[in-house]
């Protein structure tokens, strides 16, 4: 059984998928960690709960510190040792969370690494994809793995950069969220990934002077701490379209199959 977390402000679909998550028979509870003010107009399934959250005084560049709030008390309201992290624009067809389970099930026993801290990861955390062109680039959207895991990736620090925008933006001068995130959560296993994050301009940003070196250090750990999943059918209501999945193949995006 899983607890399925959704983060971020209400789509007009994101409550319907979560009273339907919730009678999945995988599911046991369906927690929706939301922002104040947002209108709860549908009536919840028994075990599906709403947390509505203070946004923090900064949001970060891309909401990044919107994403790691929001999750990280959603992860407090968790009962299950499987959560899956999902985005509340992105949807889960039924087979999709079947699909994604089974998978994480026949890889729980895989061999984990200690953190730094001298602890043991419980579960390789499971992520949509993996992107081999840019260092520590976890595609951020979906997370599965242990409560124990989750809550050490998201309890990283708040990034006080300023906003992202306006489109296109220059990652020459502003670090891509998934590394950003990527990079904390390999900074808790190698010293490496310590030193690349703090000198993103040197190792992390496009067109660092030393990005293939950390670009190469990645590559050679990059199934050690996270897996990518499987495609499988994602409706993504914000953009009316479903994942991207074939576009994101093209920037270097690897999946399971």
């Amino acid at each position: 059984m899983a607890d399925i977390i959704i983060q971020g402000g209400l789509y007009p679909s994101t409550l319907t998928a979560a009273n339907e998550y919730s009678r999945h028979d995988m599911i046991e509870n369906v927690i929706v960690s939301t922002w104040e003010g947002e209108h709860i107009n549908i009536r919840p399934e028994e075990n599906v709960q709403f947390i509505q959250n203070q946004k923090p005084d900064y949001v970060g560049p891309g909401n990044l510190n919107l994403h790691l709030l929001s999750t990280r008390n959603g992860l407090k309201h968790c009962k299950s040792d499987t959560i899956i992290k999902i985005r509340s624009d992105e949807i889960m067809h039924r087979d999709s969370i079947t699909t994604w389970l089974n998978f994480y099930k026949n890889n729980k026993k895989l061999k984990t690494k200690n953190y730094l801290d001298g602890t043991q990861q419980k579960t390789k955390i499971h992520v949509i994809a993996a992107n081999i062109n840019y260092p520590y680039h976890l595609q951020d959207h979906v997370y599965i793995g242990h409560p124990d895991d989750l809550n050490k990736l998201f309890n990283m620090p708040f990034s006080h950069k300023p906003p992202i925008g306006p489109e296109p933006v220059d990652f020459s001068f502003h670090l891509r969220n998934p590394i950003y995130i990527g990079a904390n959560y390999y900074s808790l296993f190698f010293e490496e990934a310590q030193n690349h994050l703090k000198s993103p301009e040197k190792y992390l940003l496009d067109n660092a002077p030393n990005f293939k070196d950390a670009l190469q250090f990645y590559l050679s750990k990059i199934d050690e701490v996270f897996l990518p999943l499987p495609r499988v059918k994602l409706w993504w209501e914000k953009f009316n379209t479903e994942y991207w999945w074939d576009g994101y193949a093209n920037s270097g995006d690897r999946y399971a199959n």
